[in-house]
């Protein structure tokens, strides 16, 4: 598979899942870069536009709700697509996700055979 070296924004606390993430998508041929808080991914978000950005809710420093707020009011970040990833789960979860803004919902523990392909195709459909 060929991402043409997409370029996508990871924040997860949790340094083993951050790792396990970042090294799926980068041995599928994203490039990743690595956040485990939300105070650095957004001062990183000033300058950078990444292909989509994946965000864990339950961060050390900030709700990934509130998190998405913040990336979204940046008119730079508008388009690109934030996707939540939790191992947070239920109906009632995904609906409030879903309702807060985020592109996409992706629950923990995320099935590392088609997470790329799900990036891949969350990504080109923001693009249309």
């Amino acid at each position: 598979m060929d991402f043409q070296k997409l370029l996508v924004c990871v924040i997860e606390d949790n340094k083993p899942v951050n790792k396990l993430l970042s090294t799926v998508l980068n041995k599928a041929g994203f490039e990743c870069i690595s956040f485990f808080n939300g105070r650095d991914s957004l001062e990183w978000l000033k300058d950078n536009n990444p292909s989509a950005i994946l965000v864990d809710l339950l961060l050390p420093d900030i709700h990934g709700i509130q998190l998405l707020e913040l990336i979204k009011a940046n008119p730079n970040n508008k388009d690109i697509p934030v996707i939540a990833i939790s191992g947070l789960s239920g109906n009632l979860t995904k609906e409030k996700i879903s309702d807060s803004g985020f592109d996409y919902f992706i629950s923990k523990p995320v099935n590392i055979t088609t997470f790329p392909n799900e990036i891949e195709t969350i990504i080109k459909s923001k693009k249309k």
